[in-house]
């Protein structure tokens, strides 16, 4: 248990700015792995056929993250237009089924 508390404790002081460059999260999964030594390197061979959609993935989850918070800090800041972000919405996604919102 504590192995795997210490482990932990070192992956996310390691992984810090890595939501932003796509593949980082592998290498720095590697060779934290490496340094430790306690589980073998070979298995990141298993993961290594899943990592690109995980970093989409990730990506993803990042970017929508980001956006939310930005509107929830505008809305906290009595800064956020809804009705100019319902006009913005409806000028890039001119789809009549989203018209109806």
């Amino acid at each position: 248990m504590t192995q795997q508390i210490e482990l932990v404790a070192l992956m996310m002081i390691t992984s810090k700015g890595v939501g932003g460059v796509s593949g980082a999260g592998f290498v720095i999964l590697a060779s934290t792995l490496a340094a430790i030594g306690t589980l073998p390197v070979e298995g990141l061979a298993l993961l290594l056929g899943v990592e690109r959609f995980m970093s989409m993935g990730r990506g993803l989850i990042n970017m929508i993250g980001n956006a939310v918070a930005t509107v929830v800090v505008a809305k906290s800041e009595s800064e956020f237009d809804e009705s100019g972000a319902i006009e913005q919405y409806r000028r890039h996604f001119a789809d009549p089924a989203i018209s109806a919102i």
